[in-house]
């Protein structure tokens, strides 16, 4: 769900909903999606312990950071060339926490391959239509999406950083 939320802010962010972008947006989320739960697995050892103790700091760093240089607006090509270089680090933050669904992955499923590719497909698919949307939304309503966009992403750095600490 977060993916999707940075989607559809992607999508009112562009300039023009077009479906290459739409497309890359997708692909970028749905690997970090389908990629992280196999590292959880591969990793699954004492280094993830020690990883859930910071994993929801990282994220909420991360995504505080790209959310202020959005909300701060320091101008449409600024803006646009912060969008490009952080969408890979928005793919990583908003796919930590699958990294933990590797571990308990192997011993609930029998095919963690299979498991993988339909998560990584699930996203794709709800990232595409949720840039298209945005871009949908984006012509319907003259918004700051800029803002609205650093705002959504500290909002959903806030909410990693709270699921973690109220365990």
């Amino acid at each position: 769900m977060d993916a999707l939320t940075v989607s559809i802010i992607e999508g009112a962010l562009a300039k023009r909903s077009q479906v290459f972008f739409a497309f890359k947006t997708a692909f970028v989320f749905g690997f970090f999606q389908a990629v992280m739960p196999l590292l959880g697995v591969a990793l699954a050892s004492q280094f993830l312990a020690w990883f859930s103790y910071v994993d929801h700091w990282i994220a909420f760093v991360l995504l505080l950071i790209l959310g202020l240089r959005m909300f701060a607006d320091k101008g449409i090509e600024d803006a646009k060339n912060v969008r490009k270089k952080s969408l890979l680090l928005l793919a990583f933050a908003t796919s930590l926490d699958a990294l933990f669904v590797g571990i308990s992955l192997r011993s609930l499923v029998a095919n963690v391959y299979e498991s993988v590719a339909i998560i990584g497909l699930i996203t794709f698919a709800l990232c595409f239509f949720g840039f298209m949307f945005g871009g949908a939304l984006k012509k319907h309503f003259c918004f700051c999406y800029e803002k609205i966009g650093g705002v959504v992403l500290i909002g959903i750095g806030l909410k990693v950083l709270f699921e973690h600490l109220m365990v």
